[in-house]
């Protein structure tokens, strides 16, 4: 039986880094929408031919790259990693993703689900209200010092367990490891079974179910 965990919580938190954790121990896949998104933006920007980020140098991707001639790919690539880590690229990012949920609702949840079961990168609580439904559990990393921005709309309250990063990789890891013992019986606990580890999550602090 294969289980669908969303991984929510604010920007750097460690969503990323625990879904590949869950990947490597059980197996399932892990996919970011955020990559899906940023794919969809800038496959717009080049068939628009435009560039709609606060400072952005003169011209276009296409007029810009196509002068050392490079290819579409590359154009692409770059206004993937283009301002990455600036508020206002996020936020354009978040907004082509809900004006693509206005086309279709499942648009970032459907994909990501039948591409992996561990999913990160829900933000808004319409694309979780669709994940819910698709899911077993919502987890929440909680990383102290990060703090929300203005694309993070989730907390804590959204989740059925929270995992605090407040620690080295390796104790993040230990906290995953616990997390997986709460799958019960089936393929994951097996798999724990066979490396002969078990986690008592009662026991490992850092890992809080939500109550009610």
């Amino acid at each position: 039986m294969k289980f669908r965990v969303a991984i929510i919580g604010t920007s750097q938190s460690g969503k990323s880094t625990v879904g590949q954790m869950l990947n490597e121990m059980v197996g399932g896949g892990f996919f970011d929408t955020s990559d899906m998104l940023k794919e969809g933006f800038a496959k717009q920007l080049w068939e628009t031919n435009t560039f709609p980020i606060s400072g952005a140098p003169e011209g276009t991707p296409r007029e810009l790259w196509e002068k050392i001639g490079e290819v579409q790919d590359t154009v692409m690539a770059e206004v993937m990693r283009y301002k990455t880590d600036k508020p206002e690229y996020r936020q354009q990012l978040m907004d082509y993703g809900i004006e693509q949920e206005k086309r279709d609702p499942l648009f970032t949840v459907a994909e990501p689900l039948r591409r992996a079961c561990f999913v990160a990168g829900t933000r808004t609580r319409a694309q979780l209200h669709h994940m819910r439904k698709r899911v077993d559990w919502v987890v929440y990393i909680n990383r102290p010092g990060y703090e929300p921005n203005s694309t993070d709309q989730l907390s804590p309250a959204n989740a059925s367990l929270t995992i605090d990063n407040d620690g080295t990789l390796l104790d993040l890891k230990s906290k995953v490891e616990a997390f997986v013992t709460l799958f019960g019986p089936g393929t994951f606990e097996l798999e724990y079974r066979r490396q002969g580890t078990r986690f008592e999550v009662d026991d490992e602090p850092g890992i809080h179910t939500s109550e009610g």
